[in-house]
């Protein structure tokens, strides 16, 4: 087995780990050289978790808003008091 199969081959096995470390909850930092690789960063993270609220609830007739079909504008007006 030559240099370049070796490499190749670690780096699969590598990437590998990685994913499976992924869904594990792992995060790893890379380093910038491949002499890094000796002592590369390994943390552990929570697993994200995907909140979804609660639906709204469905009006009621009782909850409901009632829209008259008279015009808004035709309603009488709240008038400030002058300061």
């Amino acid at each position: 087995m030559n240099a370049e199969t070796k490499i190749r081959d670690a780096a699969k096995a590598l990437l590998e780990a990685v994913k499976e470390g992924g869904a594990a909850g792992l995060v790893v930092q890379w380093p910038t050289r491949p002499e890094g690789l000796a002592s590369i960063a390994i943390s552990e993270t929570a697993k994200a978790v995907a909140i979804i609220p609660a639906p709204s609830p469905v009006p009621t007739p009782e909850t409901a808003l009632v829209v008259r079909d008279e015009p808004a504008v035709d309603a009488p007006r709240a008038r400030l008091p002058k300061a």
